[in-house]
């Protein structure tokens, strides 16, 4: 079996600090504590003779991108021939992340071994060697295609446009082989997408990621040692923290209180610094409603049937499978005897928030189906028009207008399809207004 043992080799590459002082890696550092858990992985996967696939979900300052960034540059080594890819969401990212690169290799013990064949701005390659580094950003769908690659590193994957394709597209390239590392690391966006569906998976087991979180509380510098706060200072939400996490003290709780004070949203610094990965994901973004309650909703207390809707020769029918996007409750009643509504939030483009389209009951108002996920209105409306014929007749159709609604009300009605909800304003009950769906505005909101 393999023997691969990663910090004698870490240890000897220079990295910039947050203070932009130049030092070498090294494992017994405090701040190092995910860097530890993160390698203690890798070597675990690789040893076993796996391929190596992690996901992580971090929070802010724990160095992970730097560490993943000094592997694959180690990859290029420890496998000649090797050819490694680093995606980022943004340009800057990209050239930060390259610079580590430029670091490594200028300034670091390889130096010298190999000449490098090719030394430009987001691409290293070495003559003799075979292996290459390239750095670009998550824009194009097909970026990564007709390559093959040894080692991935997607950064905050969570923020890609379209996530979906990439990564199919990197699959295609990546061969699930001994020797080949994928990273896929991010801070939450919110329910929803590539990288919360991946995550989940990975953790239910259903994944070939090892899903990896690492808390605030872990962190040694995020504590004020010296605090003056006692238990009976604190608020039931702290002390509901210090039941929860027992690596959690009052000293840590001094720490994020008075973190707490340089946000002006308490619910930015708990997705910068989340207590837990549900907390991480359903505190991103602008919350209607208290976070504990949402997370309840996201832990259904029914079994959950995954899969996708076919078409089989004009009949409808439900295969289950993990990747798919639509999340069954309860399946149409085989007798219809039950009567439901199709609700949609489509959106413009596949680029922005997800779309989404519930089933309820009409009677019971239980949510019995849910899709979510990113398609343009022309698919939300074929998919939303599919789950109503699954449901059975006198299905009602609905959707919000705006953010192509209107688009997904044409291909409802190019298909004829007879029960679609007309406007009805609440401040005149007994009259019923000429337009389809619903007008979300501030006067009817």
């Amino acid at each position: 079996m393999p023997n691969l043992t990663l910090w004698p080799l870490l240890e000897r590459l220079p990295i910039k600090t947050k203070e932009a002082k130049i030092k070498l890696l090294n494992r017994k550092d405090d701040f190092a504590w995910a860097q530890r858990e993160f390698v203690k992985e890798i070597e675990r996967q690789y040893n076993q003779g796996l391929p190596v696939r992690i996901i992580v979900l971090k929070g802010r300052q724990l160095g992970l991108s730097t560490l993943t960034e000094a592997v694959l540059f180690l990859w290029c080594f420890l496998h000649p021939g090797a050819n490694s890819l680093v995606l980022s969401k943004e340009k800057p990212d990209s050239e930060y992340l390259f610079g580590m690169f430029k670091r490594f290799w200028e300034d670091g013990p390889l130096k010298g071994l190999f000449p490098t064949k090719y030394n430009r701005i987001g691409y290293l390659e070495w003559d003799g060697l075979g292996s290459s580094v390239t750095t670009e950003t998550a824009k194009k769908p097909d970026v990564g295609r007709g390559k093959t690659l040894m080692g991935v590193h997607g950064s905050e994957v969570a923020f890609w446009p379209m996530a979906d394709e990439i990564v199919a597209g990197l699959s295609e390239s990546v061969p699930y082989e001994h020797g080949t590392i994928i990273v896929m690391e991010s801070t939450a966006q919110g329910v929803g997408g590539y990288f919360h569906d991946e995550w989940i998976k990975a953790v239910e087991g259903r994944s070939t990621f090892t899903p990896m979180f690492f808390p605030w509380w872990e962190h040694k510098e995020y504590e004020i040692k010296d605090t003056h706060l006692a238990y009976r200072d604190l608020d039931d939400e702290e002390r509901e923290l210090l039941q929860l996490y027992p690596k959690m003290t009052i000293p840590k709780l001094a720490w994020r209180r008075r973190k707490m004070q340089s946000y002006a949203n308490p619910d930015t610094f708990k997705e910068e610094y989340p207590n837990s990965w549900e907390e991480a994901f359903l505190s991103t973004g602008t919350n209607v409603f208290p976070l504990n309650k949402l997370a309840q909703c996201y832990k259904p207390d029914v079994e959950v049937e995954q899969g996708f809707l076919y078409n089989d020769n004009g009949k409808l029918s439900f295969t289950l499978d993990d990747g798919g996007h639509l999340f069954v409750y309860q399946q149409p009643s085989p007798r219809q005897t039950r009567r439901y509504v199709v609700a949609c939030d489509p959106t413009w483009t596949v680029d922005g928030d997800p779309a989404c389209i519930q089933v309820l009951d009409r009677a019971s108002m239980e949510q019995v189906a849910v899709w979510h996920g990113s398609a343009d209105p022309t698919t939300v409306g074929d998919i939303a028009l599919a789950m109503a014929y699954w449901y059975g007749a006198a299905t009602i159709l609905n959707t919000e207008i705006q953010g192509g609604g209107r688009r997904v009300m044409e291909r409802w009605r190019d298909a004829n399809y007879p029960y679609i909800w007309m406007d009805r304003r609440p401040d005149r009950p007994k009259r019923m207004m000429g337009s389809l769906g619903w007008n979300s505005t501030y006067d009817t909101q």
